[in-house]
């Protein structure tokens, strides 16, 4: 046989074996390219799947908590914790504790109470401005189960602006050294009332109060880390409001 024709039939020889190599590696590659998207199209559903069922329990949660939100029942024990919660509701609010706050702060006898209260006073309207923007974010509806004769601010659910408000004035209240044990007490029955409250009432959903409570906690450590002033901070300001209190004979 000629050299030539030797020489041509290895090259094509040559060529079928590169050739066949490649379409395996393609075939493989492909494989692994189906397979790889197999398992992710399981973890996406797995995942799906658990976050629904998350939600469906939540609701059902909710839903089998919403006792007191129905005006018919005539049982001694569920007027008295429907007057509790309502009370809880209207205490617990920002139109009462911002300016109870205040109050406070105007009644301060030294530089000490009036630095922490302006703190505190500014904390929550820092924490008023983050739940404002979650809630705008998330736009949760409140559950559907809220009744409509008892008043309500706005339509979204989540976060909880009284859990919220609850955490964030828990963490810096408590934090404080100054304080009694009976305040202590009383603070941590007033707020896991106020808590209750809103899933009692139709108001939100367990997961708004859980981390609504969240949301205000993290709101205080960041507010106490990045943002507390020191008390000669307010030095000036102390000393001018006691310059107008005794101007006014107060």
């Amino acid at each position: 046989m000629p050299k030539r024709d030797v020489l041509r039939k290895r090259l094509i020889s040559q060529e079928f074996s590169t050739q066949f190599s490649d379409n395996a590696e393609i075939n493989k590659s492909d494989e692994a390219t189906t397979a790889d998207d197999i398992i992710s199209s399981i973890r996406e559903v797995q995942e799906e799947d658990l976050f629904t069922k998350l939600i469906e329990f939540d609701k059902q949660a909710t839903a089998s908590l919403h006792v007191l939100q129905k005006y018919e029942s005539e049982s001694g024990l569920h007027l008295t914790l429907l007057t509790l919660f309502i009370l809880c509701e209207i205490f617990g609010g920002a139109v009462m504790l911002i300016p109870v706050n205040l109050a406070v702060l105007l009644s301060s006898s030294n530089l000490q109470t009036f630095s922490f209260y302006l703190n505190l006073l500014l904390a929550q309207f820092y924490d008023e401005t983050i739940k404002v923007l979650i809630k705008a974010i998330v736009a949760r509806q409140r559950p559907g189960a809220n009744d409509a004769r008892f008043p309500r601010i706005n339509k979204f659910s989540f976060p909880s602006g009284h859990s919220s408000r609850m955490g964030m004035l828990g963490f810096i209240l408590i934090s404080d050294p100054n304080r009694s044990f009976q305040f202590y007490l009383t603070f941590i029955f007033l707020a896991v009332t106020v808590c209750s409250s809103r899933v009692m009432l139709g108001r939100h959903y367990v997961s708004d109060v859980i981390g609504g409570f969240i949301i205000g906690t993290l709101n205080a450590v960041i507010f106490r880390t990045m943002f507390w002033a020191p008390e000669d901070t307010f030095e000036g300001w102390f000393t001018k409001f006691v310059d107008v209190t005794e101007s006014f004979g107060l």
